[in-house]
């Protein structure tokens, strides 16, 4: 099925996942923990798989921009404003792209955003409270994954969810305590 502008497939599960949400306090925690500390503003950080590139220019496999970072402590950085793109690993993949009005980087391991997280990914749009994003140790996103409620648009669904977890390389959504509509007829193989 490809669907959910990615040709990602859906697995619906009608239960929890057994572990509770942990949300950093990330704009307190910048302020307290280096009241002094460094303040960027216009920020890129950029995760690069490990994939040999054959002399061909390497392209991120995660980014995020943000308007103003705040160095909390050794790589690990909160920020404002930010929209964070995971890069599809095959040229004809497409991006995913969220948007969030603050979140938490730590290098080379995870984001965290919150706030107003809206995500696109082709003609899907998904409305979060929040999401994490688990860097793997070659570079790419494991998962983006929420444990509070989702609303998912597209041409052929309107869903909601209790929770969410994209595996963007296996192109794959499991969705928990699902309800909305699905339109096959829509749907294009």
């Amino acid at each position: 099925m490809r669907r959910l502008g990615l040709g990602v497939l859906l697995v619906l599960a009608g239960c929890g996942n057994g572990y509770a949400p942990q949300a950093p306090a990330v704009e307190e925690a910048a302020r307290e923990a280096a009241p002094d500390g460094l303040s960027m503003r216009g920020i890129d950080l950029r995760v690069y798989r490990a994939d040999p590139t054959h002399g061909t220019a390497r392209k991120p496999a995660f980014h995020v921009h943000a308007e103003q970072f705040d160095v909390i402590e050794e790589k690990v950085y909160a920020f404002q404003d930010a929209r964070a793109v995971i890069f599809g690993a095959a040229p004809e993949d497409e991006d995913i792209v969220f948007e969030a009005r603050q979140g938490r980087y730590e290098e080379e391991k995870s984001a965290y955003l919150k706030d107003g997280v809206h995500t696109v990914a082709g003609t899907t749009s998904l409305a979060l409270q929040d999401v994490w994003c688990d860097i793997a140790e070659d570079g790419r996103v494991a998962v983006a994954r929420s444990d509070f409620p989702v609303r998912i648009e597209d041409p052929a669904l309107h869903l909601e969810s209790s929770s969410l977890r994209l595996y963007p390389d296996d192109k794959r959504i499991e969705l928990t305590d699902v309800k909305g509509v699905i339109d096959f007829e829509r749907i294009q193989p």
